[in-house]
């Protein structure tokens, strides 16, 4: 027998220098002798020389991961993400359950659970997904991008793909996984417990002594198929089933603060009681604090309960705890597994709860601005609606979150109903005195949270948001969008739903919420909004010239040219609302990203959004974003051809039978139609607008 000797020397930082004092010691202490045919006994051979001889021999002994029902799959590669996936926020609610399907898109590590924020375009079944995987290059049939298809919308447990530790969570029912969001499927009822052994740290090493490497390692599911599974009595099943539970339902309580959940109830303010501002902070962080030490338990039990179900030994729990021999180098770039396809990496940032002071104010304001518009629904704070029951993990996401103003379906409402309490509205302006103004529906939502204490809290928020003068108003003009728009932006989107529109400089703004929008929303913010308020100005510095006089003094033309350049803004704003508002039909199914584009020059005083939306307007003028339907509304003269060509084009434009047709009705393979079944000059005229013709020459003069 070949024996060879290993020295422990990867946590030193001069290597070198380890290595040579090691091999002069004569006590061996950092020296382990061991023969090297015993590495093939773990799948993939990896150099784990810390490990017991009884540790290795679980792979022999034990059955692997897939057997007995259980399934781990690799997901959908979409090719394409930026045209078929959003942010479950940003799509239109009504229907989305058939239109926007969940998506397990990988994501940071949070063990446990952690929420689907993205949806993937599966309109009739993925017709155009599918049509569209078809044309990418090497593709002969849908099915080779659309990877594991007859699993979709089976309840399972998913984990990102690189990250510190294994970091499973539920994956719930009518959902699709990704190709970097690998996952996996149990018998019936068995999903509870597999999650809780799959969260032990038992469950991590055996996985990282396949892998060879402990540091960011990628946790492919060639290796999870492979991996030792313990027998398991109906004790050990229901004692896993119910940590893992209990760890899912502290880790999500956590998230029903963020109004970007599906979770989402209410801000973490509002979630603990006391009269002030800063006894709630000091509940909330207690709160916190309290929800990590039951996690950290919970996961201890977790722990120990692994080892004893693997039959893991004291020497072993050591050799997992300092390491097992496998590499710690720090550079991930070169793990196996890459899949070429440009999804966006996992990082290993844990879900951070905010404490801090400033970010706990913004996210009330936040909220009390989604009432305002009548996103949020503001019972949940004053005791007019009771919190709803707490789900199963597995369960499918609701279409919205609890904490949304929706009806007895679930669906959002389009009004308050009858008792509701507040006005609300799709529009809200910066107008000091105005029926709509941002502050004054702020302050009335404040009112109805905090009766008596309003004022208080009006004053201690403002101080909390370091805004000028302590003014919350002062922050809604400055700092709000900025984090409304870092709120809103995640696995590479951006996608408030609050829009701000307005003069270049900022002097007078307009707010739309996103849900509310319709093609007449320009047209009535120009008519019942920015004309009145330009007659006003108007008015207001002819009052100033006609006191003024001849002879003005210097506070008076200073006056006088202040006023002079808000009119003059205020035109300028009508001006370029008039040029837009004829080819503007927003439709959130093309993403809001695309939806703002025309209105880039609108966003001016947000210099970095502006130019974000301009970068865009520029792709879709130049025909790279053709599958949209506002590009069908402004070029259909370019889109319809196109259509010929790319069936996805023609079925994410509802033209698919005008162009193209089935080789043999039983099969999926189709042709394109020698003659089109209508005539492509009348499809162009038919979707050609001379108001929208003339609205685009004007803004490109």
């Amino acid at each position: 027998m070949i024996r060879a000797a290993f020295f422990r020397v990867v946590d030193a930082s001069d290597k070198a220098e380890a290595l040579r004092l090691a091999i002069a010691d004569n006590s061996r202490r950092s020296r382990i002798d061991i023969d090297p045919a015993v590495f093939s006994e773990v799948p993939g051979s990896p150099f784990a020389y810390g490990l017991s001889a009884a540790f290795r021999a679980k792979f022999r002994t034990l059955e692997p991961f897939e057997a007995n029902g259980r399934l781990a799959r690799q997901g959908m590669a979409s090719s394409y993400d930026f045209r078929f996936v959003r942010l479950w926020s940003e799509t239109p609610c009504p229907g989305r359950e058939t239109e926007w399907v969940s998506y397990a898109k990988g994501g940071e590590r949070s063990g446990f659970y952690a929420d689907l924020n993205c949806v993937v375009n599966w309109r009739d079944s993925g017709r155009e997904l599918k049509a569209y995987a078809e044309t990418t290059p090497g593709t002969s049939h849908w099915s080779r991008r659309l990877s594991s298809y007859d699993m979709y919308f089976r309840p399972g447990i998913t984990w990102p793909l690189r990250t510190s530790r294994f970091s499973p969570r539920p994956m719930p029912a009518n959902s699709i996984f990704s190709v970097r969001s690998y996952s996996a499927f149990t018998p019936p009822g068995e999903l509870p417990f597999t999650l809780g052994l799959l969260t032990s740290s038992a469950a991590d090493a055996l996985f990282k002594v396949c892998l060879g490497r402990t540091n960011h390692p990628e946790f492919v599911i060639g290796v999870l198929k492979q991996l030792p599974w313990p027998s398991l009595n109906p004790d050990d099943r229901n004692a896993l089933g119910r940590l893992a539970h209990e760890g899912w339902r502290l880790r999500r309580s956590l998230d029903t603060t963020s109004e970007i959940s599906h979770a989402f109830i209410a801000p973490a303010l509002l979630q603990v009681d006391n009269l002030s501002f800063a006894k709630r902070v000091e509940a909330w962080a207690e709160h916190v604090d309290a929800v990590q030490v039951e996690l950290d338990r919970v996961q201890s039990d977790i722990d120990e309960l692994g080892f004893v179900l693997y039959g893991i030994s004291e020497q072993d729990r050591r050799a997992i705890i300092e390491g097992f021999g496998a590499s710690e180098d720090n550079d991930s770039a070169d793990a196996p597994g890459g899949d070429g396809y440009g999804d966006d990496m996992e990082d290993d940032s844990c879900e951070v709860v905010e404490l801090d002071l400033r970010r706990l104010a913004a996210g009330l304001v936040s909220w009390a601005v989604g009432v305002a518009v009548g996103r949020f629904d503001v019972r949940f704070a004053i005791g007019g609606r009771p919190w709803s029951a707490e789900p199963n993990p597995f369960d499918p996401l609701p279409i919205c979150s609890p904490g949304m103003l929706t009806d007895g379906d679930g669906l959002p409402l389009a009004g308050t109903p009858p008792e509701y309490g507040l006005d609300v509205s799709p529009v809200l302006v910066h107008d000091p005195g105005h029926q709509l103004d941002i502050s004054l529906r702020l302050r009335a939502v404040f009112d109805a949270v905090f009766g008596k204490e309003a004022d208080r809290w009006w004053a201690d928020i403002g101080v909390a948001l370091d805004a000028k003068g302590g003014e919350v108003r002062s922050w809604l003009g400055k700092g709000f969008f900025d984090y409304h728009l870092k709120t809103y932006s995640n696995s590479g989107r951006k996608a408030p739903t609050l829009w701000p529109i307005g003069t270049p400089s900022g002097s007078y703004v307009v707010w739309l919420y996103a849900h509310r929008v319709s093609s007449d929303s320009l047209f009535q913010i120009l008519n019942d909004i920015v004309i009145p308020k330009l007659r006003i100005g108007e008015r207001e510095l002819t009052q100033l010239r006609q006191d003024a006089g001849t002879d003005p003094t210097a506070s008076q033309r200073r006056a006088i040219d202040t006023q002079e350049r808000f009119v003059t803004e205020l035109h300028q704003f009508r001006e370029e609302l008039e040029a837009v508002a004829p080819l503007w039909a927003p439709d959130l199914n093309d993403g809001i990203v695309i939806v703002l584009a025309p209105l880039w020059q609108l966003f001016a005083h947000h210099r970095a959004w502006s130019s974000e939306l301009k970068k865009h307007w520029a792709k879709l003028a130049k025909g790279d974003y053709d599958w949209a339907q506002l590009a069908m509304r402004l070029w259909p003269e370019r889109v319809v051809p196109k259509c010929a060509e790319d069936r996805s084009l023609a079925i994410a434009h509802g033209i698919e039978d005008v162009f193209w047709v089935k080789e043999k009705a039983s099969d999926d393979k189709w042709l394109p139609r020698q003659i089109p079944a209508t005539p492509m000059d009348q499809l162009i005229a038919q979707r050609h607008s001379l108001a929208t013709t003339a609205a685009l020459q004007r803004m490109s003069t």
